[in-house]
């Protein structure tokens, strides 16, 4: 039987994470490198790559990668892809984290749903929700060749009950960079299909090795508008947003041997905000 220790460690196992650059990528990347696995940031913006790489090469070292990918591209995933081939390995890990930001949408990813741009919906779906489904493709023959490989998609509370519109009304004090801002139809809607799909992939591979699971967040903390947050917690019964470390264990759990008969859920991190 083996012990607590040996549950949850990760020597030995290869991830990638998508959208790894950024704010919780990197929280993710720690978790996983910290549990011992090697890491593959996978990341769009070329900005954010080469410092993300510094800052964890610095505690890591060599177990750390990083490679500019467009996940909504074919031919770029093609070579992602191929530079994980390189050896012969598996691969064991796969966070599904990248969606659209509020830079690509410049300066339209808060407008009013009746104004809402086609264009920026497409996008958003193109990128949340295609970018998962081709990333995922295209790795499923090296997770599959693991035999014991866990994808662990990024969800949010969002995706199980509406965003409360109530904190959103245009309000000086409530604003984004000047902006009054909300929470998109197009997000909402893309991390509730992606719940859906961690669904489907989980009964789809459920005997082939590869556990499907999905962590939906609450607000994580980082440096947001005091207004808003006040607004926030009030609605979280543990009456405060998450800090940027408390998904770490989650995604520890889901992608080590801990939750070896877990699949197909979508593991809440909200504080409570989804009991009411």
């Amino acid at each position: 039987m083996p012990s607590i220790q040996e549950l949850f460690h990760l020597n030995g196992r290869r991830a990638v994470i998508t959208g790894g650059a950024g704010f919780l990528g990197r929280q993710h990347a720690r978790a996983l490198l910290e549990a011992g696995a090697e890491v593959a940031l996978w990341d769009f913006s070329e900005k954010l790559l080469p410092p993300a790489l510094e800052e964890l090469q610095k505690d890591f070292g060599a177990k750390v990668s990083g490679l500019s990918v467009d996940i909504t591209n074919k031919s770029s995933l093609t070579m992602a892809v191929d530079s994980l081939h390189k050896g012969g390995q598996s691969l064991d890990i796969l966070v599904n984290n990248a969606s659209m930001t509020v830079a690509q949408a410049q300066g339209k990813y808060f407008e009013p749903f009746e104004s809402y741009p086609v264009e920026l919906w497409e996008m958003a779906l193109r990128t949340n929700l295609t970018g998962i489904f081709l990333v995922t493709q295209s790795l499923a023959p090296l997770l599959l060749k693991s035999g014991n490989a866990s994808i662990i998609n990024i969800a949010s509370d969002v995706g199980v009950i509406s965003p409360d519109h109530r904190i959103y009304q245009p309000n000086a004090e409530r604003a984004y960079e000047g902006v009054p801002f909300n929470s998109p139809l197009s997000y909402a809607t893309s991390k509730a299909a992606i719940i859906h799909m961690t669904k489907f992939w989980a009964t789809y591979w459920a005997r082939a090795g590869v556990r499907v699971n999905a962590i939906s967040p609450a607000g994580v903390e980082n440096s947001q508008n005091p207004a808003f947050m006040r607004e926030l917690v009030d609605r979280i019964p543990m009456g405060r947003m998450a800090k940027p470390h408390e998904l770490k264990g989650a995604i520890v759990f889901l992608a080590s041997d801990a939750s070896s008969f877990v699949t197909g859920t979508n593991l809440m991190v909200d504080g409570g905000r989804t009991i009411w």
